[in-house]
């Protein structure tokens, strides 16, 4: 509809225009349709959603004994305000319950992982503390599925 009203109104316009004198300064010419497109500014800054996370990172700090002591984590490059998970596997090798284990942790809005302890007194099993040794722990940002791994000791009492 809007095409053809264009059309006949620049048809008008053009049969006007030739029944006058005088010639028009700017020749007439038929519009068929037009259209707004309104592009987005041009900017370097990328959203924060989709803001590039910096390298995964993450190291056990402190020190225990299988009968006292909490161990910590520094960590950045998380999804901020984002889910991670904790796998531990025994010294042994034999994985840690992950019924034992608070999961899913949450991020901050800086991609660190405050909530993260490993009390070395709590035994997965009611009354027993774990045994000392070496553990290995496995970190994923469950929103990006990235992994980092590293090790931290539990010393004998």
């Amino acid at each position: 509809m809007a095409i053809r009203l264009a059309l006949s109104l620049g048809a008008i316009t053009i049969l006007l225009a030739g029944c006058s004198d005088q010639q028009p300064e700017i020749p007439v010419a038929t519009i068929t349709e037009t259209a707004t497109v309104t592009a987005a500014p041009e900017t370097s800054e990328v959203p924060s959603a989709a803001a590039p996370l910096g390298k995964l990172r993450f190291r056990v700090t402190g020190s225990c004994t299988n009968a006292s002591g909490v161990l910590k984590a520094e960590a950045s490059g998380f999804t901020p305000e984002g889910s991670y998970n904790t796998n531990v596997f025994y010294p042994n090798g034999r994985r840690y319950p992950a019924a034992a284990i608070s999961n899913p942790g949450r991020a901050n809005q800086n991609g660190q992982t405050p909530g993260w302890t490993w009390d070395c007194s709590l035994g997965a099993e009611p009354g027993l503390t774990d045994p000392p040794g070496i553990y290995r722990y496995v970190i994923t940002d469950l929103e990006t599925g990235r992994k980092i791994e590293g090790r931290f000791r539990v010393k004998p009492a």
